[in-house]
């Protein structure tokens, strides 16, 4: 086989990913599976005889106030080297993500991470009041007007409705 047609044979390489999103998305996803290893373990601290209570808070708290927020500004990071816009990520957070946190997460995977600034700033879905919990009227039964429960339909009913046969029911 000649030198030409081994050339011919060999499929293109994938393009080269840059390595910072490769280490970044690694890190994402070890911070996810910390957080599911932070959970079993505390579930294993609350469970059995002997309840460790005050672990399992440690746990939690660990999770919630080091794991969550490392995660979030790991994906935001991940997401503005991606030029993926901000809005997609989070469409009304709780709480602004810190410029200069953000900055620095983007500088360590990336050596060049573009406009930040103007990224944070794009417009998002405005904060809207909160969902009124007052109780709902049930539904009305059509057919007196009365409040009954509604009616809770089976195969069998709605095949005997639609005319048809209901599976495994006694055709005869």
């Amino acid at each position: 086989m000649s030198a030409e047609a081994s050339t011919q044979t060999q499929q293109p390489s994938p393009p080269r990913r840059e390595p910072g999103l490769v280490h970044l998305k690694v890190k994402i996803k070890s911070l996810a599976d910390e957080s599911v290893t932070i959970r079993r373990e505390t579930q294993i601290a609350l469970a059995g005889p002997h309840r460790d209570l005050a672990l399992a808070a440690s746990l939690r708290e660990h999770r919630v106030d080091k794991v969550r927020p490392a995660a979030r500004y790991a994906q935001l990071a991940y997401a503005f080297l991606r030029g993926v816009p901000l809005r997609a990520l989070e469409r009304c957070p709780h709480e602004e993500p810190d410029a200069s946190r953000l900055l620095k997460e983007v500088k360590r995977f990336s050596l060049s991470h573009g406009d930040l600034k103007a990224w944070l700033a794009e417009p998002r879905l405005e904060k809207t009041a909160p969902i009124s919990m007052a109780p709902r009227e049930r539904p009305t039964n059509r057919a007196n007007g009365s409040q009954d429960a509604p009616v809770r339909t089976t195969p069998e009913s709605r095949d005997a409705r639609e005319g048809g046969e209901s599976i495994g029911g006694s055709g005869a």
